[in-house]
């Protein structure tokens, strides 16, 4: 601490100081009979919001990763997030009374996912702080949840037509991002209007649509206002810019009948296009599941089954083409019993085969000719199925593989696909690209584990080899209270350091409270000491925390200890420190705190909970008084704490003493 200044008058006296929710007291030295104060300390954390800014971005690059993957040992550790702008967790769920659904509570909560220092249930377990560990790792990665899907849309129409129930979905969404650490939300409502019984024989899970109304179109409007106006409100407070999105289809069809475009543009920040399974497992010929542009030989010409139909129909119902984002396939569709009866032929008139061939449908109830495989087990296919061969459409810009020997076909999304369509992005001003899903991408030979192939094929062409701009993303801060008491023992000097946590659970929620406990837990801390004397810091016995100093400050490791690698809300914890310097919290400048998700990962947040900044008191004319300086008994001083109007402590214990208890002595500063 550097030498304060104190400025004394027996009219007045007053005390400034910059601190941050706790009070700093001034006490007289008295002879060694009389302590006046304890020289304890109190700090409580209060963050500064930082910048976001999304709309600077000129395209994304998106990805949705489903839960149900983690099941088979695909990690969000294999997501090519330095690839990538947007990340979408798939998907929230939630029942008739908006309360909110984890299709799989303990993949997304409690499953330990090869996260360091993660055990399972822990604070920093599950794919949602995954999520957030891999962005602490690509800081230019949003991280966002989309809710519904296909399979678990079915109480939109019915939450969303009730005014009280759709203020609770949203207020129960806003949460969750908050205490997720999100940056996004996107609505996947598959699909307004369109009434769809549920297909258990696909998925025991499937809930249909089967209350869609015609309602929905405008209830849908109503659910992006109050999403729009809830988040926005949620990022005014928290110092970040929460962005909106909804998925589409692609098919002009389902958009007319279900979307009210140029109102929803109005709301959204961006619209991930599905342009993907154009053609699905019930069509009756073969064709392109993710094209470009419709070949003029397709039978289905006019019905819109390509990027091209489905982004010109929303520029002529008003979209703005920088909030449309393009979608591009990870996987593959593929029928068997395919006819070499189709009349395809290339850009250059060369035949197709196999294209938009007959398909005969096997004997399944409801029929069931598709196959869904992942681009990443391309060369599977061509091991199950000799007689493959690769075609290009360049009239559609899309692959394909058949064999007319073994009557089979195959239409994916590959290299040369996603590089048209980045330059179809680029040539038309759209917002971007994004894909479905993750786990399905191939792995690159260049980053090993990493399924990246086709999202670093986007990357390339949108954003150039460099790598993609960063975002210090805002968001709530921990909370958490600072206690220090200095002691001296066998003629060396300790600290005695108590953090709290003074969070306290207020979800009833089964969702919300677990979401909110990770939030509210301080995890695998790390707290940071700087001092006047520039002390240095050990650890005091067999303490199994890890205590250094870097750079002028003493870093205590707690993560290291079994038993503080958390702080859970209403909890503390209570360690020692050995100083070079002084027994005295006039040498400690200030505290910072950092958490991590992962043992080994980064810093996901560095705040102060404690600066030591020293105070002045005003009000005399020419009468100066520093640390050690002589004085005379003060009499008649009044003053206030400016932060909220009390007395300060010390005029306090002056008033209750009385000026006579006080003799002549030196200046010196204790903190309470």
């Amino acid at each position: 601490m550097k030498q304060s200044n104190i400025k004394l008058s027996l009219s007045g006296l007053s005390l400034s100081a910059k601190i941050k929710r706790y009070f700093i007291t001034l006490s007289i030295a008295l002879p060694a009979v009389y302590m006046l104060l304890p020289s304890t300390i109190t700090a409580v954390a209060a963050g500064t919001p930082a910048d976001y800014h999304p709309e600077s971005v000129i395209h994304r690059n998106v990805m949705y990763y489903g839960d149900w993957t983690a099941e088979g040992n695909i990690y969000p550790s294999h997501i090519p997030a330095q690839e990538l702008t947007h990340l979408s967790f798939a998907f929230l769920d939630f029942d008739a009374s908006a309360n909110l659904v984890l299709v799989d509570f303990n993949v997304a909560m409690n499953a330990y996912l090869g996260i360091s220092g993660a055990t399972w249930g822990d604070a920093n377990a599950g794919i949602l702080s995954a999520m957030q560990l891999l962005r602490a790792k690509n800081p230019n990665l949003r991280i966002g949840v989309s809710l519904g899907g296909r399979l678990k849309s079915g109480d939109f129409s019915v939450v969303a037509a009730n005014p009280v129930l759709r203020a609770k979905l949203v207020n129960n969404i806003v949460k969750f991002v908050k205490y997720t650490a999100m940056d996004y939300v996107d609505i996947a409502w598959e699909y307004p209007c369109d009434v769809r019984m549920p297909d258990l024989v696909e998925n025991i899970h499937d809930e249909g649509t089967a209350n869609a109304t015609p309602l929905d179109k405008q209830h849908y409007v109503y659910l992006l206002q109050e999403l729009r106006t809830a988040l926005d409100g949620q990022g005014e407070e928290l110092g970040k810019k929460y962005e909106l999105s909804i998925a589409v289809p692609a098919l002009k069809e389902r958009l007319e009948l279900g979307f009210d475009i140029p109102d929803m543009m109005e709301l959204v920040d961006f619209v991930n296009i599905m342009s993907y399974d154009m053609n699905d497992d019930q069509g009756a010929i073969a064709s392109h599941h993710t094209a470009l542009y419709t070949n003029p030989a397709d039978p289905y010409y006019n019905d819109g089954f390509s990027v091209d139909d489905s982004v010109n129909y929303l520029l002529e119902e008003g979209a703005d083409p920088g909030k449309l984002v393009v979608g591009y396939g990870l996987h593959i569709r593929g029928w068997e019993h395919v006819d070499n009866d189709g009349a395809a032929v290339d850009g250059y008139g060369n035949p197709l085969p196999g294209l938009f061939g007959t398909i005969h449908l096997v004997p399944l109830f409801p029929p069931r000719p598709a196959m869904e495989e992942f681009y990443g087990d391309l060369g599977q296919l061509y091991a199950r199925y000799p007689g493959l061969q690769y075609y290009w459409d360049d009239m559609a810009k899309a692959p394909y593989l058949y064999s007319a020997a073994e009557n089979v076909f195959f239409t994916f999304d590959d290299v040369d696909s996603v590089t048209e369509k980045a330059e179809y992005i680029k040539a038309n001003n759209l917002g971007g690209a994004n894909s479905w899903m993750q786990s399905k991408n191939k792995e690159s030979v260049s980053v090993g584990t990493i399924r990246d192939e086709l999202a670093a094929v986007m990357k390339e062409e949108l954003f150039g080899s460099s790598g993609l701009p960063g975002y210090h993303i805002g968001g709530t801060d921990i909370e958490a209270e600072v206690s220090i008491i200095p002691f001296t023992q066998n003629h060396q000097n300790f600290y005695n350091i108590t953090i709290s946590n003074p969070a306290t659970t207020d979800e009833t929620d089964h969702v919300l409270e677990i979401a909110e406990f990770h939030l509210e837990t301080i995890k695998l801390p790390t707290l940071y000491i700087r001092t006047v004397s520039n002390a240095t810091f050990s650890p005091v016995g067999n303490s199994s925390i890890t205590v250094s100093n870097q750079n002028g400050y003493g870093v205590v490791n707690l993560a290291t200890g079994y038993g503080s690698r958390f702080i859970f809300q209403s909890g503390s914890l209570s360690f020692q420190v050995k100083t070079s310097g002084p027994a005295d919290i006039a040498d400690i400048v200030g505290m910072e705190i950092t958490q991590r998700i992962a043992s080994d990962g980064p810093e996901i947040s560095r705040q102060t909970i404690l600066e030591n900044m020293e105070p002045t008191i005003t009000g005399a004319d020419n009468v100066m008084i520093g640390l050690g300086t002589a004085f005379h008994p003060l009499q008649g001083v009044t003053a206030t704490d400016q932060e909220d109007g009390a007395p300060p402590l010390l005029m306090r214990q002056l008033w209750e003493c009385g000026p006579d208890r006080f003799e002549p002595g030196i200046a010196d500063f204790h903190r309470q």
